[in-house]
């Protein structure tokens, strides 16, 4: 690097600042985007740029800089005010500056995988944005991802226009209708084309993110926390990688980044094991002896984890009481916790615990003792959500007594896992000091229980970015078991969350949310493409149910180094059908799931061509069973019996009809090189 240029590149993606552009100019992105090389004219590209004069404009143009507002004569959303900054120079890739009183440091990190991360430090002022990002013209698409408690990461697809598209969650998290993240791309990307750049904002909390069209025609994209305050103040890190391939190619991007540099190393350490969560098992209606039987029947399908969920503590017969008051309920327990732990300990499988808590529910011994420690506004009447409050977690002596507590718990019990809820939005403001707050309390935590696993949930999928995984080896994406739903969510969620990461649990028939009732096959094929789990009561299973559900966890152990490891993608088949594929990183093994999610072409079939193969290799190609009866009965023989064989030529370019007569239907393909 020159004393005038900083250039970063990695994987698709590479940056170029112009970082003295002319006398007393801001540095400048000149190029973010498609990698150029090892060795690109930097000159060239600077001095081939037009001249771009038109009426009422400055007689000298002002670009966006690196961070807007650090220069005069930016008519855009400022980044930061404007306190006549000046540039100090370079440190490796940190960029220093300093204006009236303050001082502003902007760090690039480009990763191997091709993901530039940015963030600001400052002194005596406080950015809007940990980050600014001008794009090459054409760039109008927006895909942003919004819904509700059950429906997260639903797409919505805008043209941008001129001026400002904005998202902000206020909630003290990001809630479900407010994912972190977005695309900007070609007005006709896809899933396997067209130029498209992914934007996510590692932080657990109240945010913004922002696309914004320019009268002179850049593109700029902003992220950062909302409302930020401090005098000394560093910003989360904000995320951001280019792809020439569609969003097929962001999504692996993310991925191989994410399993590199982000989720905790046991992740990839170890298998992850198949759940038994007790929720919609036995809700609030805790027995030891029938957790006993639905233990001894987990062990009987293939479950390597027993998860016990809400109601174990005291006071906790309904959602209205007993939160903050983490001891265990005697009446329900006598002996406590033990017994059943060792139980299940005894039938191979590790025990898991839910826990919540940064919330109290004012019907508690907590909230009677220390009103003081509950979070609300001043003079300003106690606001509940799910029938609970908020702790301070501001509050030294708040963090350490939920620290006592759980590393107690912890310290006391054989647990492997917790499953770490969230089951509330925030008011009032200082949620940035929260948040930093339960980053040093779950940090602690692990390093005091460095074996015990955490699971982040808050109702589902409100709050699972990339600053959080950072502490989590699994997402509970959504609190909705629907598996049409649920194909829908984790298609979406799968941009930005792996597989490895993402539970996913077979329901009840009946949904108890939504009511609809789905054959088992599919909702089990359905969290097979995730982290697995079971959230039913197996006591209510035919002994033919069992024996499925058996064969189905028997299939996602054996795929399950390929599902955790290969490169997933997003198939566009027609509107009846949706598809994923994982093919394994060398293309010669994949594995496809085909879902009929609808009737308006009845008797017609779906051409699926399968990505990530290579097309000079022959493959074996065979329907994993279990088996829906319609879907099997409609397979050619040699698909069914496991003997077809094809190349990788025929497969990627002409693909496979496949036919699936009934809604609400699917079906397993599985590649394999001979």
């Amino acid at each position: 690097m020159s004393e005038r240029w900083l250039y970063l590149r990695g994987g698709e993606t590479a940056l170029l600042i112009d970082l003295r552009p002319s006398v007393d100019a801001m540095p400048r992105v000149i190029h973010f985007g498609a990698d150029l090389g090892d060795a690109p004219d930097f000159e060239a590209i600077v001095s081939a740029a037009p001249h771009m004069l038109w009426g009422a404009r400055l007689d000298v143009p002002c670009p966006p800089c690196v961070l807007p507002g650090l220069e005069s004569g930016y008519f855009g959303s400022p980044a930061i005010g404007n306190c006549h900054w000046r540039f100090e120079g370079t440190v490796g890739s940190i960029l220093r500056f300093k204006g009236n009183g303050t001082t502003l440091e902007i760090e690039y990190q480009m990763s191997p995988h091709g993901v530039l991360a940015m963030r600001v430090r400052a002194q005596g002022v406080v950015p809007t944005s940990s980050f600014a990002m001008p794009l090459s013209g054409g760039m109008y698409d927006v895909l942003s991802f919004g819904g509700d408690w059950a429906r997260e990461f639903s797409p919505q697809r805008q043209m941008l226009g001129s001026g400002r598209l904005a998202f902000e969650s206020r909630r003290g998290r990001p809630g479900h209708d407010r994912f972190p993240g977005l695309v900007v791309g070609q007005a006709d990307f896809s899933d396997d084309h067209g130029a498209v750049f992914a934007f996510s904002l590692g932080w657990s909390g109240s945010h913004h993110v922002s696309v914004e069209r320019l009268r002179e025609g850049e593109v700029v994209v902003q992220a950062g926390e909302l409302d930020a305050v401090g005098e000394s103040y560093e910003s989360p890190w904000t995320y951001a990688c280019f792809s020439s391939r569609g969003l097929n190619g962001v999504m692996q991007t993310h991925h191989s980044f994410l399993r590199a540099q982000i989720i905790p190393a046991g992740v990839a350490a170890k298998a992850r094991p198949v759940h038994l969560n007790t929720w919609e098992a036995i809700y609030f209606d805790h027995d030891e002896a029938t957790l006993r039987t639905l233990a001894d029947r987990a062990a009987c399908v293939g479950v390597e984890r027993f998860v016990l969920d809400d109601g174990w503590f005291k006071g906790r017969a309904h959602d209205r009481a007993g939160l903050g008051d983490w001891t265990v309920d005697t009446k329900k327990y006598p002996n406590g916790l033990t017994p059943l732990i060792t139980h299940v300990r005894g039938l191979g499988m590790e025990f898991g615990l839910w826990v919540e808590p940064e919330m109290v529910n004012p019907d508690s011994d907590l909230a009677r003792a220390h009103p003081d420690w509950i979070r609300r506004e001043q003079a300003s009447p106690l606001l509940l959500q799910r029938h609970q409050a908020v702790l301070d977690l501001g509050n030294a002596a708040v963090c350490a007594h939920v620290y006592e507590v759980l590393h107690a718990l912890l310290a006391g019990h054989d647990i492997s896992y917790l499953k770490w809820d969230m089951n509330r939005d925030l008011i009032g403001d200082g949620h940035g000091a929260y948040v930093r707050a339960l980053y040093a309390l779950i940090d602690r935590l692990r390093v005091a229980h460095p074996k015990v696993e955490i699971e982040t949930c808050a109702s589902g999928g409100g709050r699972c970015d990339w600053e959080m995984l950072r502490r989590a080896e699994r997402v509970w994406v959504s609190d909705s078991n629907d598996a049409l739903d649920r194909f829908a969510i984790q298609r979406h969620a799968s941009l930005f969350l792996p597989l490895e990461i993402s539970g996913a649990h077979v329901g009840p028939a009946s949904c108890h949310i939504t009511g609809r009732r789905l054959s088992l096959d599919l909702r089990a094929n359905v969290a097979l493409f995730g982290h697995m789990g079971l959230e039913l009561d197996l006591r209510a299973l035919s002994e033919s149910d069992i024996e499925r559900l058996s064969a189905h966890i028997e299939a996602y152990k054996r795929f399950r180094p390929l599902l955790h490891s290969g490169r997933l993608w997003r198939i566009a088949l027609d509107d009846d059908h949706g598809a994923l594929c994982v093919s394994s990183q060398d293309g010669r093994e994949a594995l496809a799931l085909v879902v009929r999610t609808g009737s308006a072409a009845l008797g017609r079939a779906a051409q699926l061509r399968f990505p990530g193969l290579h097309r000079e290799v022959l493959y074996k190609l065979s329907a994993v069973k279990p088996i829906s009866p319609s879907v099997g009965q409609s397979l050619s023989p040699s698909v069914m019996s496991g003997a077809q064989k094809m190349s990788g030529q025929v497969l990627t370019g002409r693909g496979l009809e496949v036919y699936l007569p009934r809604p609400e239907s699917s079906l397993l393909l599985h590649l394999e090189a001979c």
